[in-house]
């Protein structure tokens, strides 16, 4: 677990967990019977977005309220 201490983990994670998202997001569109799925799955990929475009060690002056949150 001490791996997500670092932030190139923290970035990868996002990453990952943001294209899961994005692929389960695609899977589940055609379906109209699981709506909590897809919602579920665009939270996910707007916050692992967000988290991505707002970190702090790539991009220091887009850093913002959100990104200074991430790290906590």
């Amino acid at each position: 677990m001490t791996l997500l201490f670092t932030p190139s983990a923290r970035y990868r994670l996002a990453s990952h967990l943001g294209t899961a998202a994005l692929i389960l997001l695609l899977l589940t569109l055609p379906l109209a019977h699981v709506n909590a799925l897809r919602t579920a799955s665009i939270v996910l990929a707007m916050l692992c977005a967000g988290f991505v475009y707002l970190h702090a060690d790539l991009n220091a002056e887009k850093a913002t309220l959100f990104g200074t949150l991430a790290h906590l």
